[in-house]
């Protein structure tokens, strides 16, 4: 015969004690939870607004090398991008590229007057700024010049201006001598010549029809290029880095002859036009929100010029908060 030992029945619910012990846990973990996730969810911001920037970066600088045509990043000022005590604040960028030389047609004699004498300045390097560049290698400060061609069509038929052959901050190289500001391109074959913001008469050193001149043309936008946005409230910028005491302005991004800052590469890689003389460019990512000025909140893109080679970094709190930069170590972005 089969004995049958009795089981005692099973509890089947928790004691008061068990229930505030698990309320207690999950109120600590949402608690934990509503404390870090904002970290962790700018963090990811930051991150992907630094990859963003990397990567547009490194789109043009292959653009450069697939087309043999210089191509780059220009920076804009979309609505809400505001200028602070950190510097002005760009959270849009677009492709440029730089067409080669025009030349063709003929240019027509100058009736101008000669330029007076007494208006010479050293001048810069490349990009040249509004004036004239002399064999000697002197900046005249003029304007007024003007130069007609004929067999040319710069308004290719009449298409928007903004996508002419020829636009204004181009350069004009005569002969094989001077090179002359672009102003303003009046007609589909008429440029003027020199900047508006001075009265002076400007020669055009040419008697006779000549076919021996080119046109130097800067980067334009690729026309069907839509442009590129970092998230939402980040943006990039050259001053003081935040939260860094004392303030650095150690990010150096120079304006191209568009007048907004743009970097542009060679189709070798390195760093040409006006931010070429930079051994290091930097720029600076970060929240425009942040009401705390927070340095792990701020991410940096470093470019060295004669390389090209293009980098992520953090910010170093050793003192020196482009160390990472400057030694390409790195920083965990």
């Amino acid at each position: 015969m089969y004995k049958t030992i009795k089981i005692a029945d099973r509890r089947n619910a928790f004691t008061l004690m068990e229930m505030l012990v698990a309320i207690t846990i999950i109120v600590v973990l949402a608690a934990l939870a509503a404390a870090f996730a904002p970290r962790i969810d700018d963090n990811q911001k930051l991150s992907r607004a630094v990859d963003n920037l990397e990567q547009w970066l490194l789109t043009a600088k292959m653009r450069a090398k697939r087309d043999g045509l210089a191509t780059g990043l220009r920076f804009v000022q979309a609505p809400g991008d505001a200028n602070s005590t950190y510097g002005p604040s760009y959270s849009q960028f677009q492709y440029i590229q730089q067409p080669d030389p025009l030349s063709g047609g003929i240019l027509l004699p100058s009736t101008t007057n000669p330029l007076p004498s007494g208006t010479w300045i050293p001048a810069p390097s490349p990009p040249f700024p509004s004036g004239l560049l002399l064999n000697g290698g002197y900046i005249a400060s003029a304007a007024g010049g003007t130069v007609t061609f004929e067999n040319v069509d710069f308004s290719l038929g009449g298409i928007p201006s903004n996508q002419w052959l020829v636009q204004p901050g181009d350069y004009l190289g005569i002969n094989g001598g001077g090179v002359y500001y672009i102003a303003a391109v009046t007609s589909s074959t008429t440029l003027q010549l020199g900047s508006t913001s001075y009265d002076l008469a400007l020669n055009i050193p040419t008697t006779s029809p000549t076919t021996n001149y080119r046109i130097i043309r800067q980067p334009r936008i690729l026309i069907g290029e839509e442009p590129l946005a970092l998230p939402n409230n980040y943006a990039a910028n050259f001053g003081p880095l935040p939260g860094i005491t004392p303030a650095t302005s150690g990010c150096n991004v120079a304006n191209g002859p568009s007048g907004f800052p743009e970097i542009l590469f060679s189709p070798m890689g390195a760093v040409i036009g006006s931010n070429a003389g930079n051994p290091t460019i930097v720029i600076s990512v970060w929240d425009t929100t942040m009401e705390v000025p927070d340095p792990n909140r701020v991410g940096v893109v470093g470019i060295q010029s004669r390389s090209g080679f293009i980098g992520a970094y953090g910010v170093s709190l050793s003192g020196n908060p482009f160390l990472f930069v400057q030694t390409a170590r790195e920083s965990g972005l």
